[in-house]
């Protein structure tokens, strides 16, 4: 089982649904991302342009994985202020 699937299967187990649900949302955008590469970037990885830092797959997968980490540090009372 891919450690996605574990990580998921836990955060089902265990943590609040709000943890869960920001997990959802970066597996989401993860996966969009991987499909875009995968139509309009055929070449990445081989020698071909690479998409570029503020493209609004990139984007939206960073907002996705900054609110999972902050979401988390809320959940376990970590929340340094960020």
């Amino acid at each position: 089982m891919p450690h996605v699937d574990l990580i998921a299967a836990r955060l089902r187990l265990h943590a609040p649904q709000r943890v869960l649900d920001a997990w959802q949302e970066l597996r989401l955008r993860e996966d969009a991302l991987m499909w875009d590469l995968s139509e309009n970037y055929p070449a990445i990885g081989h020698g071909g342009d690479g998409m570029r830092s503020d493209d609004p797959g990139v984007l939206r997968l960073t907002g996705a994985i900054d609110d999972f980490v902050s979401v988390v540090r809320k959940s376990i009372g970590t929340d340094l202020g960020k």
